[in-house]
């Protein structure tokens, strides 16, 4: 097996392993699509490859936030799974020294795989689900959401901008009577979405005080049904004010993550904020395949 940092002729491959990983067990998986994010976190970050006979088996993702480093993507073909191509990666990309945070699937053995390397199962993140059809009316927050121009966002990586803006993402400022409560990152139909792709994904939202959480994220969907999303998928971390709300508006549990990361407090704060990833419309019989996801 060789490893060796990917060339922009290995993205192809790549997909080729993500998407192998992502259709176990789907007896009429959806056809393959694109991944932008992969040439993207080539560019920002490190993407390596790990190599048997000339194919690529597996890769792995990392970027550097400054006060640590995250562990973006970790794939392996699910027949080259258990043999220690995964671990050979996590060796590879992993610095030695460097605080980790990571999202890991509910795979048992990427959980094992990270906790051996010091980065500690925090809290589970929800994949939430529902079409416009399913969400059940509530009380509205009573906040105003208005559209951010990109540049305006803060943005983790400078990178980044270009990279969202070619997907179509919308930052959004969430207001109370003038005063800027949060934000939050949408994008309507995603390119990269394997399944429903014309979905309208919540990629993330912060907020300051952890009392605005729940009525930041409402206010969100709201103003996403108000302009015509049809589907609808946020990530809500376990501790976030905003899950039980959204359960009991009709929105379902399609995936689950596990936030994981070597210190307290590297990971963004689970009751202030929630993220972004693909979750599957159902697992697979034994459970997802992934071995981590963008986090």
């Amino acid at each position: 097996m060789i490893l060796r940092d990917a060339d922009p002729s290995d993205l192809d491959a790549v997909y080729d392993v993500w998407y192998a990983t992502e259709i176990v067990g789907l007896p009429n998986p959806p056809p393959p699509r694109t991944m932008p994010w992969f040439g993207h976190l080539r560019d920002v970050g490190r993407l390596v490859v790990a190599e048997e006979r000339g194919a690529v088996v597996g890769f792995a993702g990392l970027l550097d936030l400054g006060s640590c480093v995250a562990l973006s993507d970790l794939f392996v073909r699910p027949d080259h799974q258990s043999h220690g191509v995964g671990a050979a990666l996590l060796d590879e990309v992993l610095p030695s020294g460097r605080p980790g945070v990571t999202m890991a699937s509910a795979d048992p053995r990427a959980l094992a795989s990270y906790a051996r390397r010091g980065m500690r199962p925090r809290w589970p993140a929800y994949y939430l689900s529902a079409s416009a059809g399913q969400v059940r009316p509530g009380p509205r927050p009573g906040l105003a959401v208005r559209v951010l121009a990109l540049d305006d966002y803060d943005w983790p990586l400078p990178g980044d901008v270009p990279y969202h803006r070619a997907l179509g993402a919308r930052p959004l400022a969430i207001d109370r009577e003038g005063v800027r409560l949060g934000a939050a990152l949408v994008v309507d139909g995603s390119p990269q979405r394997l399944f429903h792709p014309d979905t309208t994904e919540v990629l993330e939202t912060t907020v300051d005080d952890e009392d605005d959480a729940e009525p930041v994220v409402l206010a969100v969907i709201a103003h996403l049904l108000d302009a015509g999303a049809s589907r609808l998928v946020v990530q809500v971390p376990g501790p976030h004010g905003a899950l039980a709300p959204l359960l009991d508006r009709g929105f379902t549990i399609t995936d689950v993550d596990t936030a994981c990361a070597s210190e307290d407090g590297l990971l963004a704060d689970p009751t202030r904020h929630t993220m972004h990833g693909e979750s599957r419309v159902a697992p697979p019989p034994g459970g997802a395949a992934r071995s981590a996801t963008r986090g």
